[in-house]
This record gives structure tokens, C-alpha cells and sequence, in this order.
């Protein structure tokens, strides 16, 4: 049976071990691949079961909308169950799922399987949300980093081994070989994952409601969410369609091809735990906008590019590379926020992130026997550019907060002799306290003292905005 361990509140040092750090990196992999297995199968999937390409593409639609879906409803009892009971649950019933997928007689059957499966799918979140509690601020980009690398690893090897098996056995067997990958990671995971205990007591009611006090109080988590959800967005809508590219005229190339373009994302998947650490340097703002502007550029080479398969090739690289900056970047500052919700705001992150991918993959399969590749690609163009926006208004607001507070500064130095950590005079805090009992529901204060995006500055939010 496994031992209960100790949170991040009740230890000075992070619980996590080097060896159950990476076994949940492993299993954020295993489990990922079920929401990527369609995309390299998406064309012998239609020509299987005699469906136009716009009514295939919702199956990469409705799993990403299921995920979605299941981040909401499912993820926040992370933080009022105890996650190793529900992970391993979800895991017994994914199997099932993904073997009746592999049994559909229809496309109608197909769309319905593939809203369960993303539904279900949602042990990665769970197990991220898991290890950022336990982690200590300064190890926590690195942390989620390390998850990430292995959750990113998942999606490209996933492509990989869908194209490839698709094109010798056929795209069911996939998900046969899903289903028996499920159960192995079942008796990982009873073998190793400790228990957590859980830190919300009110109602699932109370718990879904708490996840609007999040959006309404944290700034920093609508504009991470809405950041990471459109530049996955412009991701979804390139690998929405890509099969489809590759199998028209100049290239004709088969499910196996478009598989191994997903091998060109090593280079982000590898590089995750060093963008973790430079973001636990206090830069996750700036990783997170340079991360936008190479998915900006990437986009540009496809439009530029569109017959050219050495454009396809660097375009792939770098749209990867940057979007997996992208994400750490603004994951790491969204988890920071507070560690006693994590399950919560990693739940509104995550949700903005697929139904992001949701959005692009609907669009862009709408596009496609309109305006083809190009108007994909402008749709990935389009929702790349608007996260720039958003990330940079960001930045402006949070710097001009800081200059607002810095001229009232002299004033409160002179009244206050005690300032904590954070920036805040305890004596003011203390008299708050004092005079309205329970959470103090505090509005959101510029910290100079500290540089913008590190724990506890203006960019990391108000932990006492958070309903715990």
C-alpha cells in the first residue's frame, strides 16, 4: 500500500524524489498519446469508414473538446479527492474506451468514442498538478519542465507510432495497443504513485464554483490561459490538416510520413526543463512572448512555404519549439500562484489550452476544402499574433502598476517599520484580519521590490484571492 506523503506546506524542502519525478514524466507520456493517436490516421480513418475529410477531422475535434471537458469536471478533485484513487479509476476506464474505439463500425460511433476517451484522458493534468504542489517555488519550472518534457515526448511519439502502425496493421490496432498501454500504466502507477491529501472540503458544487473566484481574481491566470490556448490553437490547426496536406499533390505521401513529422518536435520536448529553469530565473513573461514569435515566424514559412517540404520541415521544428515554450512559460507562472489549488488553476489552464486546440482544429478543418493550406495556416497565423498581444498588454499593465505603486511607496514606508516577503505591511495585514474574520478576500498589490514573473510578484497573483 502506499505511503501518504507530506505537502509542500508541511515540509521546508520538496517532497519529490528524482525517481517518482520521472516516472510521472513517464506516465504523462504513456497517457498523453490517446488524444494524438487520430491525427497521423485521420485520412485512413475517413477512406475506412467512407467519411468526407471535414467529418473525420472532428475527431480530432470532439477528443480535444472531451479533454476539455474532463479538465473542468474532472481535474478540480484533485484537490478534494485523493488523486492516486481517481487517476488510477480513469486509467481502467480509458482501456475499455479505447478498446471499443477500435471496434467502431462507424464514423458516428468513432466521434462519440472519441469525446469519452478525451473525457477520460485526463491524467496528465492530474499528475502535473500533483507534483507542482509538492515542488518548492524555486524548483518549480523545473518540475513541471520535467512533466512536460515527457507529456510533449508523448504527443510526437504518439504521431510516430499511430503513423507507422497505421500503415502496416491498420488504424484500429492502434488503439487496441492503447487500451493494453492503459492497463500497464494502471500497475505502474498502483506500484509507485503515494497518495495526496486532499486540501478542499466544501462540496463539488462549492469546489466548481471556486474555479470563478479563480478567473476573477488572478489576472495573471486568464492571461497565461488565453496565451497558451491560442497559440495551441494555431498548433492544432497545422496537425489538424497536415495528413491531409501530405497526401495531395506534390507529395502523396502515406499515414507513415506524416508520423514521423512528429520526431521534428524532439527539439521543444528535449528542451523543456531547461525553458523550467529559465523561468524559475524569473523570465517566464519574456520566454513566454519570445516562445509566440517563433510560433509567429513558423506559421509565415508555411504560408510562404506551401509546396516546399523543406519549408514543411523547419516550419514543423520551429511551430513545436515555440509552442512548448510557450506553455511551460506560462504553466509554471499559472501553478505558482497557489500551491494549495493547484488541481483548480492548472484546471482553467489547461481547459483555455484544448479549448484553444478545439478551436483551431474545428476552424481549420472548416477551411480546408475552402482555401486548403493556406487558410489553415493563416488561421494558425491569426491566433499565434493575438497571444503576442495578449502576453505584451500583460506586461504593459503589470509595469504600470509597478510605477503607480512605487510613487505611493515613501508615504507607506514612513507608517509601516514591517514588511514581509511578499511586499505587504504586516501590520496592515493583521488589522485587516482583525477586522473581517475567515480569507481576506485582498485586492491585488505591485510588489517593486521584486522583478516581474518570480514567485510572489505582481505577474505570480494574489494568493489571497485564492479560495482554497
Amino acid at each position: 500500500m502506499a505511503r501518504p506523503i507530506a505537502t509542500a506546506h508541511e515540509l521546508d524542502h520538496p517532497p519529490l524524489t528524482q525517481k517518482l519525478t520521472w516516472i510521472l514524466s513517464f506516465s504523462c507520456a504513456l497517457a498523453i498519446g490517446n488524444i494524438y493517436y487520430n491525427q497521423p490516421l485521420l485520412a485512413q480513418m475517413g477512406h475506412a469508414l467512407q467519411s468526407a475529410p471535414e467529418k473525420t477531422a472532428g475527431v480530432a475535434v470532439l477528443t480535444q473538446l472531451g479533454y476539455a471537458l474532463g479538465l473542468f469536471f474532472i481535474v478540480p478533485l484533485g484537490d478534494k479527492l485523493e488523486r492516486r484513487r481517481i487517476v488510477l479509476r480513469l486509467l481502467i476506464l480509458l482501456s475499455i474506451v479505447l478498446a471499443a474505439t477500435a471496434l467502431s463500425p462507424n464514423v458516428t460511433t468513432l466521434l462519440a468514442l472519441s469525446l469519452v476517451i478525451g473525457m477520460a484522458n485526463v491524467i496528465s493534468p492530474l499528475l502535473i498538478a500533483f507534483a507542482a504542489s509538492l515542488a518548492a517555488p524555486n524548483e518549480r519550472g523545473k518540475v513541471v519542465g520535467t512533466l512536460m518534457s515527457g507529456l510533449l515526448i508523448g504527443i510526437l511519439l504518439a504521431r510516430t507510432i499511430a503513423g507507422f502502425i497505421g500503415s502496416v496493421f491498420g488504424w484500429r490496432a492502434m488503439y487496441f495497443i492503447a487500451a493494453a498501454l492503459m492497463l500497464f500504466l494502471y500497475g505502474l502507477l498502483r506500484a509507485n504513485l503515494p497518495t495526496s491529501k486532499p486540501r478542499f472540503s466544501g462540496t463539488y458544487l462549492e469546489l466548481l464554483k471556486s474555479l470563478v473566484v479563480l478567473v476573477k481574481n488572478e489576472p495573471v491566470l486568464v492571461e497565461a490561459s488565453l496565451a497558451s490556448g491560442l497559440t495551441f490553437g494555431a498548433f492544432s490547426a497545422l496537425w489538424s490538416v497536415l495528413s491531409f496536406k501530405l497526401e495531395t499533390p506534390p507529395f502523396h505521401f502515406d499515414s507513415t510520413v506524416v508520423g514521423l513529422f512528429g520526431l521534428l518536435g524532439v527539439v521543444g520536448a528535449l528542451g523543456a526543463p531547461f525553458i523550467g529553469r529559465i523561468s524559475d530565473r524569473g523570465g517566464p513573461v519574456a520566454t513566454a512572448a519570445v516562445g509566440t514569435l517563433i510560433v509567429i515566424l513558423s506559421f509565415g514559412i508555411f504560408i510562404v512555404a506551401t509546396d516546399a517540404m523543406s519549408g514543411l520541415v523547419v516550419g514543423v521544428v520551429l511551430m513545436d519549439l515555440g509552442v512548448q515554450v510557450t506553455h511551460v512559460a506560462n504553466q509554471t507562472r499559472v501553478l505558482g500562484i497557489n500551491p494549495a489549488a493547484t488541481s483548480r488553476l492548472n484546471t482553467v489552464y489547461m481547459c483555455s489550452y484544448f479549448f484553444g486546440g478545439a478551436a483551431g482544429s474545428a476552424l481549420a478543418g472548416t477551411l480546408w476544402p475552402i482555401w486548403g493550406w493556406l487558410g489553415s495556416s493563416m488561421i494558425g497565423l491569426v491566433m499565434a499574433a493575438v497571444a503576442l498581444v495578449i502576453i505584451l498588454k500583460g506586461a504593459r499593465d503589470r509595469a504600470m502598476r509597478v510605477r503607480a505603486f512605487a510613487g505611493k511607496m515613501t508615504q507607506r514606508e514612513q507608517m509601516c517599520s514591517d514588511w514581509d516577503a511578499q511586499g505587504e505591511c504586516v501590520g496592515e495585514r493583521l488589522q485587516a484580519r482583525a477586522i473581517q474574520p475567515g480569507p481576506v478576500q485582498s485586492a491585488h498589490r505591485a510588489r517593486v521590490h521584486e522583478p516581474l514573473g518570480s514567485e510572489g510578484s505582481p505577474d505570480a497573483g494574489d494568493r489571497d484571492n485564492v479560495v482554497p
